[in-house]
């Protein structure tokens, strides 16, 4: 047997898991290569609730070992985005409830034609923008007549530290989406919020529906109602 055949034949022998885990070493060599304001982080997507197994200069978005998929993450494996792509790039990441934001990209790696692992670069470009701010304040002042644009992506992340803080989130901002104070929601606006969340695949982690509950003020059985309607076929 040569030893591309044995070393396939022994790949074929792991888990999921434990052949992600064979990518772990990238993380720190990738951080450092980047820098201090590059967060590189190693999903293992078998494992949505603790996703992150690897990850250098977190301190960016205080995140750690164990913390869980992110929305974005969820969102790329049920509408199948990552199982046509080989990479995405250029879309805006936020963490701190907000008040932080980055520069992200997603590799995606696959195995037998699934994807099982996704490697996320998040990049804070704070002082950059602040720089550009900079000029362009110089610029307005000194050389009329030259602007800059800075174009958002489609994209968005929450780098959320828990599966809690994720399916928070994404509820409060499909709530947030209708215009309409949660007081006066009525079971039209519930079922479309649970509906939404289903489709980001929220429910994919565990604990999401006593989570939106909360975040909806509803009990968890109500929640349960929706999804079993949002799941019915069309």
């Amino acid at each position: 047997m040569m030893l591309d055949d044995y070393e396939a034949a022994l790949d074929d022998h792991l888990t999921d898991s434990e052949y992600v885990r064979r990518f772990i070493p990238i993380v720190p060599f990738l951080g450092e290569v980047l820098g201090k304001t590059s967060e590189v982080v190693l999903h293992d997507v078998a494992r949505l609730d603790a996703s992150v197994i690897a990850i250098a200069n977190g301190e960016n978005s205080g995140r750690t070992i164990g913390a869980p998929a992110t929305d974005l993450v969820l969102r790329m494996l049920r509408d199948g985005r990552a199982h046509t792509d080989d990479y995405v790039t250029g879309y805006r990441a936020s963490a701190d409830g907000g008040g932080k934001f980055f520069r992200s990209a997603t590799y995606f790696f696959r195995r037998h034609g699934r994807v099982v692992a996704m490697l996320c670069i998040n990049t804070d470009d704070s002082l950059l923008e602040q720089l550009i701010g900079l000029a362009g304040k110089i610029s307005e002042r000194h050389l009329p007549g030259i602007t800059t644009e800075l174009e958002d992506s489609q994209w968005q992340e929450n780098l959320a530290t828990s599966a809690e803080e994720i399916a928070v989130t994404a509820t409060q901002r499909e709530i947030e989406r209708r215009g309409v104070p949660l007081g006066d929601f009525t079971p039209a606006d519930r079922q479309e919020v649970v509906a939404a969340l289903e489709n980001e695949g929220i429910f994919r982690l565990k604990g999401a529906v006593a989570d939106v509950a909360d975040a909806l003020e509803v009990s968890v059985p109500t929640v349960y109602r929706c999804l079993r309607a949002a799941r019915r076929p069309k």
